[in-house]
């Protein structure tokens, strides 16, 4: 596949993946019909009854109680999918005679396993912060955060490509 139809795939899955991570206004105004749980249906529960273990550890949800924003998701495993691509286009990258950019990851792309274990920990480092984020404070914050921290990382994604053709 030449490098070209290799970028042009990439730029359309991505945005592909962020057209559907991002919400639309129409959605957002649209009130949610209730969802029964497979939990409901294996226990035989009714929509308006709320199953939980006996004992204080274990908390109830309570239907106010807020939801994870739809778009966080796809934009976790979208993360994921551009965090697996750096890898792949730093060490491609690496092998066509480039070098790494970034003095912080220069040391570490050369050990593969350090390598992934830097990216997974980025990566549970966006979401824990995107998750809290969305509890606490802000939900289009976290949205923005994830969505922006892809974006970037396309951008990267992208770059590594160039050098390695």
């Amino acid at each position: 596949m030449r490098y070209v139809s290799r970028v042009r795939l990439f730029v359309s899955a991505s945005l592909l993946t962020l057209s559907f991570a991002l919400p639309t206004a129409a959605s957002a105004q649209a009130p949610e019909p209730h969802r029964s749980s497979f939990r409901d249906a294996v226990l035989g529960g009714a929509g308006s009854q709320h199953w939980a273990p006996s004992g204080d550890a274990v908390q109830r949800f309570e239907p106010g109680e807020p939801r994870r924003p739809a778009a966080l998701l796809p934009l976790y495993a979208s993360l994921g999918v551009l965090q697996a691509l750096d890898v792949h286009s730093t060490s491609r990258g690496i092998a066509a005679g480039g070098r790494e950019a970034n003095p912080v990851m220069q040391p570490i792309v050369g050990n593969r396993a350090a390598f992934i274990g830097v990216k997974a920990a980025t990566t549970a480092g966006v979401v824990w912060a995107s998750e809290r984020l969305w509890r606490k404070q802000n939900r289009k914050a976290a949205i923005v955060l994830t969505a922006l921290t892809n974006v970037g990382l396309a951008a990267v994604v992208a770059h590594n490509y160039r050098v390695a053709k």
